[in-house]
């Protein structure tokens, strides 16, 4: 519907003009000493066509005036790819002080209208929402919208009956993600299935009755109702009991290690509760598996990687990620997406400090076995000793006969005595002679 035709527009403009006024929405708008924006009326009391004064102060550079869509900010106008009406620029000439006042018509969508005005480098920028009474199909007098179910037990095929009231032109209904309220759906560019839609007129009261089927995935749907130029629109969500794996029955994930330095780390992920093939991919780190789905599935759709669950539903893989200072998503599905679960990998920067600080000791290689000794051989028994021989007995002195030199050592000694015995007699008889002749 309007955001459609939104496209269209973007797509007949000028691709000069996008590049130079709506890309570069980065720039910040709301500083101390930067340009400011308002808007008068800054709420209107019904969606549809109103004149605004908008006035704008701090400035020093020619501006373009801007109708986009409702957002939080500038920022996150910019984080939306710049969805703004670039066929309907409205041109501003600040005076010396800064300041311009200027005046434009815009159509304005049941959920609001957000206005942004900058230079054509936006170097210079401010932004403004404008509210509507009743915003998103929600008050007294604006249109709003019942589903029944609210609520389905399982992912898969379900049929609805739609139900609105304070409408007062045919309506089409559309399945969309799952989104806090029609604002956040218009934030994420209108993320519906327009070729699944169904047409509703309502009677003379605004109401109409309609059924039809979705396809539910597991992070539930959202379903939204509104007239092809979208000033009367409401929107709704389903839920599915279970979601997002964490019920008793439903799948669950975890991933180890948990909280990581940032840089290429590996884990083991974990999933339980399965009953389908799954693939798991790294993602943006965000609340959760409804938030990721918000975002149209930021993920890296080429860095995934295929598990099997066993027949209890459970899988282990591993895989490595690259993981920034933010944290890490990681989700893991079936291709239908009626089985998910999602869960972050926090960073903390101080197991980098500790990396860098203790550097990792290489492991010290494990021994290897000794080798078991070899037994000793049996030592060989002694030979016993041969008996001695007994000794021979000694021949009597007197039957071997002397040797040659004993016998004439014997010879010398008897020569000695003879000698001996001469002299002592000789000795003796000289004596006697003596005393003979003394006599």
């Amino acid at each position: 519907m309007r955001q459609i035709s939104r496209h269209i527009k973007h797509i007949l403009g000028s691709f000069l003009l996008i590049a130079a006024l709506v890309v570069p929405l980065a720039a910040p708008a709301a500083a101390q000493d930067g340009p400011s924006l308002t808007v008068e009326p800054a709420t209107v009391d019904a969606p549809g066509t109103h004149e605004f004064t908008i006035t704008g102060s701090g400035y020093t550079l020619p501006v373009f005036i801007l109708p986009c869509i409702v957002v939080e900010d500038l920022q996150a106008l910019n984080a939306t790819g710049g969805d703004c009406d670039v066929a309907n620029l409205t041109p501003a000439a600040p005076d010396a002080d800064g300041n311009f006042t200027a005046t434009a018509s815009y159509d304005v969508p049941a959920e609001g209208l957000g206005i942004v005005a900058g230079d054509a480098g936006q170097t210079e920028a401010s932004f403004v929402n404008v509210t509507v009474e009743a915003a998103s199909g929600g008050g007294a007098d604006g249109p709003s919208l019942t589903v029944e179910p609210a609520t389905v037990d399982a992912p898969g095929t379900h049929e609805f009956t739609i139900t609105g009231s304070g409408y007062t032109l045919p309506v089409f209904i559309l399945p969309c993600i799952v989104v806090e309220d029609l604002q956040a759906l218009n934030a994420t560019g209108g993320d519906c299935d327009v070729a699944n839609l169904t047409p509703a007129a309502p009677d003379a009261d605004g109401n109409f009755t309609a059924t039809a089927s979705y396809d539910v995935p597991a992070e539930g749907l959202g379903i939204v109702a509104g007239d092809a130029g979208q000033t009367e629109a409401s929107f709704v969500n389903v839920t599915v009991a279970a979601t997002e794996g964490e019920g008793a029955d439903g799948p669950s994930l975890s991933v180890e290690p948990a909280t990581v330095a940032p840089g290429t780390h590996e884990f083991t992920i974990t999933g339980s509760g399965f009953s389908l093939p799954v693939f798991i991919l790294p993602c943006i780190v965000i609340e959760d598996f409804e938030a990721l789905n918000a975002t149209g599935g930021d993920c890296d759709v080429a860095n995934l990687t295929p598990a099997a669950p066993d027949a209890d539903g459970n899988f282990t893989a591993t895989a490595s990620y690259d993981v920034p200072a933010e944290g890490l998503g990681i989700v893991a599905g079936d291709a239908g997406e009626t089985e998910s679960a999602f869960v972050n990998v926090a960073v903390d920067e101080s197991l980098a400090m500790e990396e860098e600080e203790e550097p990792e000791v290489p492991e010290e290689p494990e021994p290897e076995p000794e080798p078991e000794p070899e037994p000793e051989p049996e030592p060989e028994p002694e030979p016993e000793p041969e008996p001695e021989p007994e000794p021979e007995p000694e021949p009597d002195v007197a039957d071997e006969p002397e040797d040659d030199d004993s016998s004439s050592s014997a010879g010398i000694v008897v020569l000695v005595i003879v000698v001996l015995a001469a002299l002592v007699g000789g000795g003796l008889v000289i004596r006697n002679r003596r005393k003979s002749s003394v006599a």
